[in-house]
């Protein structure tokens, strides 16, 4: 089963069924790029060209795992050499073009992820602060009632116990 790329279907509405609708095009370029045979003639870039009929048009094909269509070129007597590297070259451009987009689109990615996994450390360390400052809050705040407490006489404990101000595990200092 052959791929098309989507230039190469770009290229075939543009220069072979013009008057077609896109839907019927994709339809016919889909079945007759199946049936496309390659020829012994290659680009001068050395890719293959495969001849498809009824549209009579050459496929450039580049082989990858299976076979992709990278673009589509007039029937064979139509078109010259000059032209066809001009129509490479163009379809080169266009990969070349596409490759670049996806290039600087993965560093922005890459550096996006990595600015967030920044982010994302250094929100965990400043929890991780918080909650020790949180931890060491308690303590002291304990431990200065606990001193409190320790430092008060008889009778302002009673009253507090009265009021159920003092905490019960404080009980102890009464007896």
């Amino acid at each position: 089963m052959i791929e098309i790329s989507p230039h190469a279907l770009d290229r075939f509405v543009e220069r072979i069924v013009p008057d077609h609708t896109y839907r019927d095009a994709r339809i016919l370029f889909a079945n007759r790029a199946n049936k496309a045979a390659p020829i012994k003639k290659r680009t001068v870039n050395g890719q293959e060209l495969w001849k498809m009929t009824e549209p009579d048009a050459l496929l450039v094909v580049k082989r990858d795992q299976h076979p992709v269509v990278v673009t589509v070129l007039p029937p064979e007597e139509e078109v010259d050499m000059s032209e066809l590297l001009r129509l490479e070259m163009e379809q080169n451009d266009h990969h070349a073009e596409t490759e670049i987009k996806v290039k600087r689109s993965s560093y922005k990615l890459v550096n996006a992820l990595s600015s967030l996994r920044d982010r994302t450390h250094a929100g965990e360390e400043k929890i991780k602060a918080g909650q020790q400052q949180i931890q060491q809050g308690q303590e002291s705040f304990q431990s200065t009632v606990k001193k409190i407490l320790d430092d008060c006489d008889e009778d302002v404990l009673r009253l507090l116990r009265l009021k159920e101000l003092i905490p019960s595990e404080y009980d102890d200092k009464e007896e």
